[in-house]
């Protein structure tokens, strides 16, 4: 597998950008994970060399695109239903 830093110019600045390669999907597209916001090049290969050895021992998995407060809602909802609160729609 491959992996890559590089740095994203932005308008409010520049950040480099970890990513790997993690093989391709059912239609043969590339999958790729990636990391931003590093401010120093160390910091970008740490997380490469991170993200590579979770590739190669299995433990990578694929980041959860939603907000903690998409997850957060509906768990606090079911457990105040378990609770008899006030149910609402």
């Amino acid at each position: 597998m491959k992996g890559t830093t590089y740095k994203r110019k932005l308008p409010s600045g520049g950040s480099l950008v970890s990513g790997i390669d993690v093989g391709k999907d059912e239609d043969g597209k590339r999958k790729r994970i990636f990391k931003s916001g590093f401010r120093l090049d160390g910091d970008a290969d740490n997380e490469l060399t991170r993200l590579m050895q979770e590739l190669n021992s299995g433990t990578l998995t694929k980041p959860d695109p939603r907000t903690s407060g998409r997850v957060s809602r509906p768990v606090a909802r079911r457990i105040r239903y378990s609770q008899g609160g006030a149910q609402d729609a």
